[in-house]
């Protein structure tokens, strides 16, 4: 019987959209807020090269991988025991908490069968080489090449022990430092795992570090208010750094001890951060990590950062129970000029500890957080989901971040992620209707109890989602509309619709894309076409686009095709249009190319200044190469 239903199951599903791939992932789950996308690309390309064998990968194994939730590994934990093992991967279909959707995209990094795994006991090398160039334009007679953006990425795996990394960036139009530096930002990064011991991990160098549901500490790839709801923090609590964000990671050594259900992981960091400092006082940490004006240049690595702290976690079953604490030392004080920041912590020494914890009940899980600085102003945030059905999952979570509390390196759930100021309810709802129809909604209301940065009212607002998707054999479309409602002393209201539309026909991927954003009297307008396509080791995105706004306020925005490792959402406004052409080549098993060309034009504007035509009329190329060992 098991085996007949397997068979149905597998014709039904290849019978659906089979086309599962990255881009379409983080075009699926992320509407804003997403940050650190580098982690969530290595660790795909990784498990790529090197798929996961659902029958026999331990409960750790499975719970390293940020793509799958806590649910959804207890539930394959639970499934294979049950029926001694999976036949196909199409099974997975058969547990409550996988969609179709999110079947296709684990077919990619998945496998059932030992033969195809890749032996990961063997020496690894990826070497990334990246040089982009920017030519803006102010008129016809006149242009501007801006100094080259550079990357330098070196990564290798050692008998599935030791992975060593390297990482070299310059950004667009940042100045040749003395002109003998080729980079203004490096990374070194080191990490091992001893077998047999109580020591898990050791990591040297830079390093993330992702604690509860990111009230303090998140440095790892999240997702802000999205279409994966409320749901609870997922990823690595540690692990090595190799992105090129400038600002959020940590810089010295770390590791993870485990011992029967406790798990400790302490850590230190010692940085220099771009801040800007007045008579002695830090009035501002710059987190862009661009030195291209002077000063930009006059900011860098101006404060020191110091931070000592060490959290225990005790995990049995289904349930869960973590506390942190760390000792934050800065060289300055801080002065807080706007009203919004007067009730922060100005001291050069400061104390973050919390508490957070999960419980799991069949198909429900219940998780939070609770955070607490030295003054005790507190941030903390705790939700439900459940899974009504089989077919519907339900999260709701309610936020309370005090005015007077703030950490540098959190990333929390809300309309903001400082896990400052801020009180929230949340509810959605993800309703999978049958496996060609789905609908997803979601309903927020918040307030900012103290003023907001530069604008001194209290503001209230609330946000409502709604995405209804169908699939077909060889094609897909959502459409999706999203309303934010502020109030202060007048109403602000920014309405964003879209309807999405792909197809797959032979070796062609067609998406065409209509947008459109209302704000106040304002409309804006995308209306854009992809074509990709793969032939001969070649495959090829071509984007055509005309966007249509009155100005930023009603600007609407997409995911841009580029190059492995790079990703930019770009906002589109005042009237242009764009020709994006991405061309990638394999020359052989270890070798890839990469080359993007993007030409973005603003059309004439009476409008527009001849300053702002300069900065937006221009030409984009990156090359890239990729070596694979």
């Amino acid at each position: 019987m098991r085996v007949k239903l397997t068979i149905i199951m597998i014709f039904a599903c290849r019978c659906l959209w089979s086309q599962a791939d990255l881009n379409d992932y983080i075009e699926s789950i992320a509407t804003d807020g997403e940050r650190n996308l580098a982690d969530l690309i290595e660790e795909y390309n990784y498990l790529k090269r090197n798929p996961i064998n659902i029958n026999n990968a331990t409960k750790e194994e499975l719970s390293e991988i940020i793509f799958f939730n806590e649910v959804q590994v207890l539930e394959i934990i639970n499934h294979r025991i049950q029926n001694n093992g999976f036949v196909a991967i199409e099974e997975l279909i058969l547990l409550p908490s996988i969609s179709v959707q999110e079947l296709e995209f684990f077919k990619t990094f998945c496998t059932v069968t030992a033969n195809k795994q890749v032996n990961q006991n063997r020496y690894q090398l990826e070497q990334i080489l990246r040089l982009g160039y920017t030519v803006k334009k102010a008129d016809k007679k006149s242009s501007t090449i801006y100094t080259p953006s550079f990357l330098f990425r070196n990564k290798q795996w050692i008998n599935n022990q030791l992975t060593i990394g390297i990482t070299m960036q310059k950004d667009m139009d940042e100045r040749w430092i003395g002109d003998q530096t080729l980079t203004d930002f490096n990374s070194i990064s080191i990490q091992y795992k001893p077998q047999n011991t109580i020591i898990k991990q050791l990591n040297f160098g830079d390093y993330i570090l992702n604690i509860g549901e990111g009230l303090t500490f998140w440095n790892g790839f999240s997702l802000g208010k999205s279409l994966q709801f409320g749901e609870r923090k997922n990823g690595k609590t540690l692990a090595s750094y190799h992105g090129a964000d400038e600002f959020n990671f940590m810089r010295g050594a770390s590791a993870v001890v485990h011992h029967k259900n406790f798990t400790i992981v302490p850590f230190v960091s010692f940085k220099r951060l771009d801040a800007t400092i007045k008579d002695g006082q830090v009035n501002s940490i710059r987190t862009n990590g661009i030195h291209q004006t002077e000063s930009d240049i006059e900011a860098q690595n101006k404060l020191r950062e110091v931070i000592l702290g060490s959290s225990m976690q005790y995990k049995k079953d289904k349930f869960s129970l973590g506390v942190y604490s760390s000792y934050w030392n800065y060289s300055h004080s801080f002065y807080y000029q706007d009203p919004s920041q007067v009730n922060l912590s100005t001291n050069k020494n400061q104390l973050n500890s919390g508490i957070h914890g999960t419980i799991k009940l069949r198909q429900s899980e219940w998780f939070g957080e609770l955070a607490c600085n030295e003054n005790f102003n507190t941030a903390w945030t705790t939700g439900f989901r459940t899974q009504i059905n089989p077919n519907i999952k339900w999260t709701t979570s309610i936020r309370n971040y005090n005015k007077g509390f703030k950490s540098h390196y959190a990333n929390s759930f809300g309309e903001r992620s400082n896990s400052s100021n801020e009180l929230g309810f949340y509810n959605g709802i993800k309703w999978q209707i049958n496996p060609h129809h789905y609908i997803n909604i979601y309903y927020d209301i918040y307030q900012f109890p103290g003023f907001s940065y530069q604008l001194q009212e209290k503001t209230n607002g609330r946000d409502m989602f709604l995405e209804i998707g169908k699939t077909f054999n060889t094609s897909k479309i959502y459409f999706r509309i999203k309303n934010e409602l502020r109030t202060s002393n007048e109403k602000q209201s920014i309405s964003r619709a879209r309807i999405n539309f792909q197809h797959k026909v032979n070796d062609y991927t067609l998406t065409s894309r209509l947008e459109a954003t209302n704000y106040q009297t304002e409309t804006g307008y995308l209306i854009f076409q992809d074509i990709k396509k793969r032939f001969k080791g070649f495959s090829t995105t071509l984007r055509l686009a005309y966007f249509n706004s009155p100005s930023y306020n009603s600007a609407t925005y997409a995911y841009q095709p580029n190059v492995l490792y790079a990703f930019q959402t770009r906002a589109y406004y005042k009237e242009g249009g764009q020709v994006l052409l991405l061309i990638g080549k394999r020359l052989s098993k270890n070798i890839k190319v990469w080359a993007q060309l993007d030409h973005l034009a603003y059309f004439k504007d009476k409008n527009l200044g001849k300053l702002e035509v300069q900065q937006n009329n221009r030409n984009t190329i990156n090359f890239q190469l990729q070596l694979l060992l």
